[in-house]
């Protein structure tokens, strides 16, 4: 479950940097990633685990939204 944790904290800063990069006037920007046991670091992690995150800046009441759902995780 660290892992996990872990993996999923990268994976947010990562879309944070990136959402920095390309943020521009709108209200709200929505990045969607695919994540797989192969691409975990350290890894590998579980061959079969697959999930998707979801995750929306909200820039008019400062907030961020998100929705990870995985499967196939032991």
């Amino acid at each position: 479950m660290r892992k996990l944790q872990l993996a999923l904290l990268l994976l947010l800063v990562g879309l944070f940097m990136t959402a920095s990069v390309v943020a521009d006037d709108r209200v709200s920007n929505t990045l969607v990633t695919k994540l797989t046991g192969a691409a975990e670091v350290p890894g590998p992690g579980d061959p079969d685990g697959v999930g998707l995150a979801i995750i929306t800046l909200d820039r008019r009441n400062d907030a961020v939204c998100f929705k990870i759902s995985v499967n196939k995780i032991r």
